[in-house]
């Protein structure tokens, strides 16, 4: 009788979402890995950096020490292989310092800017793994913390995994604090001069318009919704299996460009043979290989992983 009663409840839950999926039926939908990186590309902090990189010479030349800059670059052809060699240091070094003042802060705003979605994304899921599996949910607390670590549900996953003395605390805390997240898809409103093109803009309507999103919002309501009920059965583990794959999807995607983009970092202050080593460089490197070696991008940089909770 009881089993009987769930399954009538499932039937009502998706009768209740029905006017809400036919409104998005006439909305085409596009795969998030073909939109993604392309919306980031055309944002307004993406801009600005390929617009600094560009013109750090003119940003140079125009600076307090302009003039000897210029006259450096004057007289480099006269000069003697270790004078040259000299000045070469001394101009990528000036470089390094324009990227670090003016390019770098729009790079750091991209990066924040999708660990604030990606983070909530792995939340959802260890939230939703902490209905069943203790084991899992556990699991992406430690990624979220492991690859987030800069951002709000980054700092509280870490929070919840350091303050629960076991598994039923664990889940106590993490079904409190995943109550007063915020699905940023859902949520974000720009600031009064905030650029339309921004990065959390243009995360946000990308991510809204990607097939996976969509499925996963419309799984996802419903299982959070049997969930609350204690409803169990086939269907529920259906819908929380559909709604895991399309997240982990949309997470995937979310990953491979901060590990592009904290590559980009890295060699924003790479060092040459002859030049003294920028720590910084050294610094987003290391985060790409510990954060992001289960992206494909890292495997490209660094091989295979061999860690087994990727």
């Amino acid at each position: 009788m009881k089993r009987r009663a769930n399954r009538i409840l499932l039937v009502f839950l998706v009768i209740g979402l029905s006017s809400a999926i036919q409104q998005n039926a006439n909305v085409k939908p596009v795969y998030i890995e073909n939109i993604l990186g392309s919306a980031i590309s055309n944002s307004y902090e993406k801009t600005k950096v390929n617009e600094i990189m560009d013109k750090w010479e003119e940003i140079m030349l125009s600076g307090q020490d302009g003039e000897v800059y210029k006259k450096l670059a004057e007289e480099y052809p006269k000069l003697s292989p270790e004078k040259q060699k000299e000045v070469r240091i001394k101009f990528r070094i000036k470089y390094r310092e324009i990227l670090k003042q003016n390019a770098l802060p729009y790079q750091e705003q991209i990066i924040t800017g999708i660990e604030r979605y990606a983070s909530y994304f792995a939340f959802w899921l260890a939230n939703a793994y902490g209905h069943y599996d203790s084991k899992k949910a556990k699991e992406w607390l430690e990624k979220t913390a492991l690859r987030y670590p800069e951002v709000e549900l980054g700092k509280k996953a870490n929070f919840i995994l350091t303050k629960a003395k076991d598994t039923k605390e664990m889940l106590l805390l993490l079904q409190n604090e995943f109550s007063k997240a915020e699905n940023l898809v859902e949520t974000y409103s720009p600031s009064k001069n905030e650029p339309q093109n921004s990065v959390v803009n243009v995360l946000k309507s990308t991510i809204a318009k990607s097939r996976e999103y969509r499925k996963w919002k419309e799984n996802a309501v419903q299982f959070e919704k049997a969930a609350k009920v204690q409803v169990e059965g086939d269907e529920v583990s259906s819908l929380f299996r559909q709604a895991s794959q399309n997240i982990e999807t949309i997470l995937a995607s979310l990953d491979e460009q901060l590990a592009r983009n904290f590559w980009h970092c890295a060699m924003m202050f790479a060092s040459g043979s002859d030049e003294p080593p920028d720590p910084l460089g050294k610094r987003y490197a290391d985060i790409v290989y510990t954060r992001y070696r289960h992206t494909n991008y890292a495997k490209t940089l660094f091989g295979p992983s061999n860690r087994t909770n990727d």
